[in-house]
């Protein structure tokens, strides 16, 4: 009978070290799955040392786990302001960031194009201001029209396009 429970335990410890095997779905664990050492001595690809990913699946996480703090930091600089919540910075302080920002070296030639697209951008930028600032009221959009209506009316002023 002790032969038979002996038999009994080995299978256990096959069937445990085979459930040692299965990857997890979390791919996020920092360690590689244990392996008994003689399936290790046949598809170990680390060096002798016994560190680093035992496969490319491993390998490609351990390498995305290194760049998520990265990653993290560049997805919040790439939102864009929450509507509801959140302004537009002014020209000025675009401008400020852009010259004395210190998100590159200062004599960096990629600071110098960031100064050349702030000026660039203002013919877009400055309407675009102007007109979120008119119809942030209706008060202001109607002396608006109103004014435009009595100037596009004058000789002075006839090369405006009337609205309606």
């Amino acid at each position: 009978m002790s032969g038979g429970q002996s038999a009994d335990a080995s299978d256990e410890g096959v069937k445990a070290g085979a459930r040692a095997r299965i990857p997890q779905p979390d791919t996020r664990q920092s360690e590689p799955v244990p392996q008994p050492p003689s399936a290790a001595s046949e598809t170990d690809t680390s060096s002798d040392s016994g560190e680093g990913p035992t496969t490319f699946k491993d390998a490609v996480g351990a390498s995305l786990r290194a760049m998520e703090p990265t990653a993290r930091r560049w997805a919040k600089t790439l939102r864009p302001p929450l509507f509801w919540t959140e302004g537009l910075p002014a020209a000025g302080e675009s401008w400020l960031y852009a010259k004395k920002g210190e998100w590159c070296r200062p004599d960096s030639p990629i600071r110098t194009l960031a100064l050349i697209w702030q000026v660039a951008t203002l013919p877009v930028r400055v309407p675009t201001f102007y007109l979120h600032w008119l119809t942030e009221r209706p008060s202001r959009l109607a002396v608006f029209l109103v004014v435009y209506a009595l100037l596009a009316s004058t000789s002075y002023a006839s090369w405006l396009p009337w609205l309606w």
